[in-house]
């Protein structure tokens, strides 16, 4: 009789892993919860209008309630909690599934796992931009989704290594992985794409009932949000204009300079009769004790002197020229930009150094926190509170669909 040669492309033993079996179970278990955490919270923001304010709602600079309520915060019509829901039960099954294989299947199971663990986190990583970059705030919940989807993967990884050695001969991991590299990208590109901005030519035409067709996401986002009383500065009376703008903004923060020049650009294409006020939200201690940073070392000086300027009729035109030069700031910049509008320096600087301005700005403070204000910009259209900027594009909407509420008389809707 012949002798039977082994099978040397099949592996029974495994070597051992340890506990990281286990430890991607419960992470992917703390995923999960973390990403019901974040859903509950969308819900909340959208069913309640705008007016709840979740436990990490913390501050100006970190705020789970400014991103998971912003236009960022859904995908294809879904909430991106969701999505992530669904991921993080994939990760769990494809955990109990490997922790339940022996001998090469496991490792065949292990890359599967590594491959789903890197496509989260590289869709985590691109949201902790969005969060950053874009809506300007951190995310409690979001960063601990991402300090997760890290974990998972180093978890994933280190197991996979430890499995190799088991691994038969005819086993290519690297298709797969590759598979999984590439469909990460396609997926942010994705996801890019549909966070483009409209183009240029902006459209001022459309009725609230062509955008709600036209454009549900902002439809619903922008509806949902809480109406207030209009926050206007003291002293200022309600006018006859079509729409009244209040924004509060701190002239370093990045995105009110954004703001601040798209609102231009979206009033410059409107033919309504719309109302500016700008209101003060400086983010440094030295003006605002609930601000812990300093990273906006002028962001008091500059608020001081937008309301001297605003004082001699110069405010929008020193609030633009503030937010041209915001990454030059100094205390030699503000008066220059004062000569440069024709105002007086010596008088605009005794100003700035006034106790009236101090006093100013602290009823502007005191406006916004009373109004729960959690980071900048935050706008009233019509008493209509937006956490963050919008695009010119979406002002024009927020005007059209404010025009038609009134006319209905349901601006709750």
């Amino acid at each position: 009789m012949g002798k039977t040669r082994p099978n040397t492309d099949v592996s029974d033993s495994t070597p051992s892993t340890g506990m990281l079996p286990v430890a991607a179970i419960v992470l992917s278990i703390l995923g999960i919860a973390l990403g019901v955490t974040g859903l509950y919270i969308h819900q909340e923001i959208a069913s309640s209008q705008g007016a709840y304010s979740s436990f990490c709602d913390v501050n100006q600079e970190m705020s789970c309630d400014a991103v998971l309520g912003s236009t960022h915060a859904t995908f294809l019509g879904t909430p991106v909690a969701s999505w992530g829901i669904l991921g993080w039960l994939m990760a769990l099954g494809l955990s109990v599934w490997t922790f339940a294989a022996k001998g090469r299947e496991r490792v065949a199971r292990a890359t599967y796992l590594l491959a789903l663990s890197g496509v989260i986190l590289a869709i985590s990583l691109y949201y902790l931009v969005v969060s950053t970059v874009l809506i300007g705030v951190l995310c409690p919940i979001c960063l601990s989704l991402d300090a997760t989807a890290l974990a998972l993967f180093a978890v994933a990884a280190w197991q996979f290594r430890l499995l190799q050695p088991g691994a038969p001969k005819s086993w290519q991991p690297k298709p797969i992985l590759g598979g999984a590299a590439v469909g990460a990208l396609l997926a942010i590109g994705v996801l890019v794409a549909s966070q483009e901005e409209p183009p240029a030519a902006l459209d001022a035409a459309a009725s609230g009932s062509e955008i709600r067709r036209e454009d549900p996401r902002f439809y619903v986002y922008y509806t949902s949000q809480p109406v207030m009383e209009h926050p206007l500065p003291a002293g200022v009376s309600a006018g006859t204009a079509d729409i009244s703008v209040v924004e509060f903004s701190d002239f370093q923060c990045p995105h009110c300079r954004r703001s601040f020049f798209d609102l231009e650009q979206a009033i410059a294409a409107s033919d309504l009769n719309i109302e500016v006020h700008h209101r003060n939200f400086p983010l440094h201690p030295d003006c605002n004790p609930a601000v812990k940073g300093t990273a906006h070392d002028m962001a008091c000086d500059a608020a001081f002197a937008s309301w001297c300027a605003h004082e001699v009729g110069k405010g929008h035109e020193f609030d633009r020229a503030l937010f041209a030069n915001q990454k030059t700031l100094s205390p030699q910049s503000i008066p220059a930009i004062g000569k440069s509008l024709g105002m007086n320096v010596e008088a605009l600087e005794s100003c700035v150094d006034s106790p009236a301005a101090r006093d100013a700005i602290q009823v502007d403070l005191a406006a916004g926190n009373a109004l729960g204000i959690a980071s900048t910009p935050t706008i009233f259209i019509n008493g209509r509170m937006l956490k963050g900027g919008i695009t010119p594009q979406q002002f024009l909407y927020a005007f059209a669909i404010e025009q038609d509420l009134q006319a209905s008389g349901n601006r709750s809707n």
